[in-house]
């Protein structure tokens, strides 16, 4: 026999807007070895999905980063002043 492959598609998709879509694609050889072992290929099974997962979330969120407005520079400095105002501040 020969060398084995384990591949792991995952998506994480807006079903709202096509737009946000995260895809992550991972896949690793094994050999044949690994491959005849429950053991092996669970702990390689379970690498790879939190590999996967990780890197999934860190893109959706990413994304979902991109989308929320910026807050104006007008819109800061109200918030600015907000917080000063409600500031108590202490003298030493």
């Amino acid at each position: 026999m020969g060398n084995y492959k384990i591949r792991l598609n995952l998506d994480v998709s807006d079903i709202t807007e096509s737009s946000n879509n995260t895809t992550v694609n991972i896949e690793t050889e094994i050999s044949e070895e690994e491959a005849s072992s429950i053991d092996s290929i669970e702990k390689i099974m379970l690498r790879i999905n939190y590999d996967a997962i990780r890197k999934a979330v860190s893109e959706h969120l990413e994304n979902i980063s991109k989308k929320k407005p910026k807050s104006s520079k007008t819109e800061l400095e109200e918030q600015l002043k907000k917080i000063v105002k409600n500031t108590a501040w202490t003298e030493k």
